[in-house]
């Protein structure tokens, strides 16, 4: 991905203001362990997501979950899993 492609992504595909995409292409630059932190944060939030999805079954809606998620502040994500669901992963 060319830094033209990566920043377009950031700005106008995860809505991202213009210098927050420039620090993260310059950090991702500098530090070789940035983008597998990413990729990690992202999985498990997938993994708190879909964990959710099965404890709530069909009433899951995806806005309420992340309002919920949301309001736990910043909290592990192992962590947020059990306040959201009572199960960890």
């Amino acid at each position: 991905m060319t830094d033209e492609e990566a920043m377009d992504l950031m700005e106008n595909s995860t809505f991202q203001e213009h210098e927050e995409a420039v620090a993260k292409l310059q950090r991702v630059k500098l530090s070789s362990t940035q983008l597998p932190t990413y990729f990690v944060g992202w999985r498990d939030w997938l993994r708190v997501r879909e964990l959710d999805k099965q404890t709530k079954g069909g009433s899951f809606h995806l806005a309420d979950f992340h309002d919920r998620a949301l309001k736990e502040g910043a909290v592990p994500l192992p962590v947020l899993a059990r306040l959201l669901t009572g199960k960890g992963f």
